[in-house]
């Protein structure tokens, strides 16, 4: 009887560490839940957070292509301006006499090249029909164009370099 009781008593101490061993595969689990849980909360959080960044993105684009256009339309109003003005001027010059364009060669966040064309107290002088390129610095990209013609003096684009998203007034 006693070998009986010695076997029950192993018994029950074996379904008892079957039973703590349960419970703490139990523990495990639900801890690995939770942590699955914050997880997935953190994901969600992020995605949230990118998209909002993607729509502010949007919206800064938006503005800037806006902001372009405005642009644009002051250019031409004050290129037509230009052309009715010196229409006059030009009328009492030969035909064949082109007025020069300066070019800075130095503009803020980048560098112009204007080949073929000589430099004089710091600028290019540039020839009508020649051409100048903006090579913008690291971290910066052109706001128009990266390449502008001279046209009897006046250039057809303005070479700028802006952060990326950066906001232009007018």
């Amino acid at each position: 009887e006693a070998e009986k009781d010695a076997e029950k008593q192993r018994e029950s101490e074996a379904e008892l560490q079957r039973k703590e061993e349960i419970e703490q595969r139990r523990k495990d689990l639900e801890r690995l839940k939770e942590q699955q849980r914050q997880r997935e909360i953190r994901l969600k959080a992020e995605k949230e957070k990118i998209e909002r960044e993607k729509e502010k993105l949007a919206r800064q684009q938006e503005e800037l292509r806006r902001q372009q256009e405005q642009l644009e339309k002051i250019r031409q109003e004050q290129l037509n301006k230009k052309l009715s003005s010196t229409t006059t001027t030009t009328t009492q010059r030969p035909k064949n006499e082109f007025r020069n364009c300066l070019m800075n060669p130095w503009p803020s966040d980048g560098k112009i090249v204007c080949e073929n064309s000589a430099k004089a107290r710091g600028n290019y002088i540039v020839k009508t029909g020649d051409k100048c390129s903006l090579e913008c610095n690291s971290g910066y990209v052109s706001l128009e164009a990266r390449e502008t013609v001279c046209a009897n003096g006046v250039w057809s684009k303005e070479l700028i370099c802006v952060k990326p998203g950066a906001m232009l007034i007018v």
